[in-house]
């Protein structure tokens, strides 16, 4: 069958969702409600985590558009301390002059982003093309192809409509049609009139916003960046986290433009309301250092003022709330996990007649219950938050022996956070034993590195049935995939 070309359409207000969908955000606002609430508790640490925020977004939003590549290491250290040529000297690390230009170039877009956000600038077509201008700054050309298909550099006309037609070719090789240079004024129009008139969650406009100023890419070159940075404009407005969209979600993020493209926006509104979940969870990290130092009385007064807090009713309830819900989710979890054990026995066993598979688990306020600890600090780092393990996590584990080797299957429910914030993760991790005795701490090593999406945050104002599916879900997937990692290393 010959691929589907995609012609432009005019622009249509923001679409009604299904109720899976709907369902789906009204989950989020808890966690909102507790990611608000540790901001006006601790507005130093939130405004760090918002920096990094930003400094990432400006990082990964040139990355997923091929324009330069920064390595892990660098881009950590940029985040941390600062968009600098000082700091990736320090880190050994190599980023080309033009690109930290252009880089510092949308740092300073998202900032102007942030004050519009916080300002009353209206939401307009002179503000879009502002913003244009100020992403592409020193971007002096952009790659384009000439009549006989050569690929030339052409001058980037910053903040300015295009005056040539632009078009894509999808990987399936079909065309993407985008709007005319003609009718690109009157479309722009539109789009701020149909967003400025709409009272939908703001997760969902910021989902069709993006994808209906894709749909004219007005300009030149940039287009992606722009997008980017009007969601981010759409959840400051609306008092959320800001997201990013990092270089490994990028083909992610790209089928689901495809396949609002297509004319389904929630596949798109489903990713931007996860990663969104992702950014919240994130202001849980350890507690920032004081930067400055005081006298013995000052820190000692400000801590004391910080304990009475965490002691407050309201939060002892949420913590409460917290522990009888991961409870019920390790219950299941439990419940599930022993009912596969005797099924992935008895189908291993035809290839070796010795495999064995058994479930066990820990819930806090147990001596077991902290035996995870490395592996869980570990997890919280590597998913950029901090599990409070002061007294361990609910944990259940799934271990398979087979062929002489062992594959633990992990699943725990840890706070997030330090202090009562009353929010958990469900995490997950497979790891691959190398000593026998699950008592004598056997070393081990990962199956593979988790996604940002291998963890489900939880409120304890969630009910069970609310987050089941799709905790049911992770377990499903990251299962099936540590039991096919793990017998590829048995090969």
């Amino acid at each position: 069958m010959a691929p589907k070309n995609h012609i432009w359409e005019e622009i249509t207000g923001v679409p009604e969702v299904s109720e899976q969908t709907a369902s789906f955000l009204r989950k989020l606002e808890p966690l909102q409600h507790a990611w608000q609430e540790a901001a006006k508790n601790d507005p130093d640490s939130f405004q760090e985590t918002r920096l990094r925020a930003l400094r990432s977004h400006a990082i990964e939003t040139g990355i997923i558009e091929r324009l330069y590549d920064v390595d892990w290491g660098v881009t950590e250290a940029l985040v941390a301390e600062g968009i600098s040529q000082g700091v990736i000297e320090r880190t050994g690390g190599s980023v080309g002059a033009e690109a930290l230009s252009v880089i510092k170039d949308q740092y300073e877009a998202l900032e102007f982003v942030s004050e519009s956000a916080r300002g009353e600038r209206p939401f307009s077509t002179s503000f879009i093309r502002e913003l244009h201008a100020l992403i592409t700054r020193h971007q002096l050309t952009y790659d384009a192809t000439d009549t006989l298909g050569n690929p030339v550099k052409v001058e980037l006309l910053h903040g300015e409509w295009k005056v040539d037609a632009n078009h894509v070719t999808r990987p399936d090789g079909s065309t993407l049609e985008y709007c005319p240079p003609l009718r690109v004024q009157d479309q722009m129009e539109s789009l701020v009139r149909f967003y400025e008139s709409d009272d939908s969650h703001p997760i969902i406009r910021a989902a069709w916003l993006h994808h209906r100023f894709i749909s004219i890419h007005p300009f030149q070159d940039g287009n992606g960046r722009v997008a980017r940075a009007l969601v981010l404009l759409e959840l400051l407005r609306a008092h959320y986290a800001p997201l990013v969209v990092g270089r490994d979600t990028r083909s992610h993020y790209i089928k689901q433009l495809d396949a609002a493209n297509d004319g389904d926006l929630e596949p798109l509104i489903l990713l931007l309301a996860d990663l969104e979940r992702q950014a919240m969870i994130r202001q849980f990290q350890a507690p920032l250092q004081p930067l400055s130092t005081g006298s013995v009385l000052e820190v000692a007064r400000a801590a004391a003022a910080k304990l009475a807090d965490l002691q407050q009713a309201n939060r002892r309830q949420k913590s409460e709330a917290l522990a009888t819900l991961a409870l019920r989710v390790s219950n299941r979890i439990e419940a599930k996990l022993k009912a596969l054990a005797p099924e992935l026995e008895q189908t291993f066993r035809s290839n070796d007649t010795s495999a064995s598979v058994w479930v066990r688990r820990a819930n806090v306020g147990t001596s077991e219950a902290l035996q995870f600890h490395g592996q869980l600090v570990k997890l919280a780092r590597h998913h950029q938050f901090f599990a409070n393990l002061s007294e361990g996590s609910w944990w259940n584990t799934l271990t398979m022996r087979l062929l002489e080797e062992r594959l633990r299957f992990l699943v725990a429910v840890v706070r997030v956070g330090s202090g009562e914030t009353g929010i958990g993760a469900v995490l997950i991790q497979a790891e691959r034993l190398f000593t026998e005795g699950e008592e004598q701490a056997p070393a081990y090593e990962w199956l593979f590195e988790p996604s940002e999406f291998d963890r489900v945050p939880i409120t304890g104002d969630l009910t069970l049935d609310a987050i089941w599916p799709e905790v049911d879900h992770l377990l499903e997937s990251c299962l099936s995939a540590s039991i096919a990692k793990f017998t590829q290393t048995l090969a």
